[in-house]
């Protein structure tokens, strides 16, 4: 867990990577919230790395997973987003390895997948227009997607 000055926690999990998942890389999942939700982010990101090794499938960025309930009490939240992350630089998705200059099969040591919450209606939104459409809109709208307590964007 990661704690830092603008009051965001981030949890990542470890392990993950080495199951067989047949994903294109060994990922990782991180999910950062409010510091006042740490517990949630925390809760998020086990739930999803239970369903991924119950399932022996890993998440691709746009794929969404539907949690069993809501996030937390008085939310709308109800799952998840598989993204990059929204609040750094494109490159920390990727862990390359030593010489490796792009992303590539075989170049890649590690791929965070960032859980973004989502609520059931953005999910159906995904499964309509894809993921990286509900990512626009959530930069559109300027959604805090870092509160689980936000309403739904759709």
């Amino acid at each position: 867990m990661f704690d830092d000055d603008r009051g965001l926690t981030t949890v990542v999990s470890s392990g993950i990577r080495h199951l067989e998942d047949g994903s294109a890389f060994g990922e990782e999942f991180v999910c950062t919230l409010r510091s006042s939700e740490a517990v949630y982010a925390g809760l998020l990101v086990a739930a999803v790395c239970e369903v991924v090794v119950f399932l022996g499938k890993g998440l691709e960025f746009g794929d969404t997973l539907e949690l069993p309930g809501r996030a937390r009490d008085g939310s709308e939240i109800s799952g998840v987003l598989a993204s990059t992350h929204p609040c750094f630089a494109a490159e920390i998705n990727y862990c390359l390895r030593p010489g490796a200059t792009e992303v590539a099969a075989g170049d890649v040591d590690l791929q965070l997948v960032t859980l973004i919450p989502v609520t059931g209606d953005e999910m159906a939104y995904v499964a309509e227009n894809g993921g990286a459409a509900l990512v626009d809109l959530f930069v559109e709208r300027r959604v805090d997607v870092l509160d689980l307590g936000r309403a739904s964007s759709v």
